[in-house]
């Protein structure tokens, strides 16, 4: 996925992060979601629905969302080399 999406403000949206793209080595896996986050935390804003994983990718479900705004969507994981990586992908929500 690209580091920069769109969202409708009244629609869920996927966002996915690919780890071996994000520094995941060979051989590497995933083996704990650690979190995902969303700045800036304001009225009315983008918020998370539901995540997912896999030994290689990550997934949330947005939702909410200001028109015009735009959010840092972060998401952190542990590998199983006792590794933490951290994925940062701009939304910016569309106005309507």
């Amino acid at each position: 996925m690209s580091d920069y999406t769109r969202k409708n403000p009244d629609a869920p949206h996927e966002v996915s992060i690919g780890w071996r793209a994000a520094g995941l080595a060979t051989g590497e896996a995933v083996q704990t979601d650690l979190g995902w986050t969303i700045e800036p935390v304001e009225s009315g804003g983008a918020s998370v629905l539901s995540v997912s994983f896999t030994t290689t990718s990550s997934q949330a479900v947005l939702t909410g969302g200001v028109p015009g705004h735009a959010y840092q969507v972060t998401a952190q994981v542990e590998t199983d080399q006792n590794r933490i990586l951290s994925k940062t992908v701009m939304v910016r929500v569309g106005r309507g």
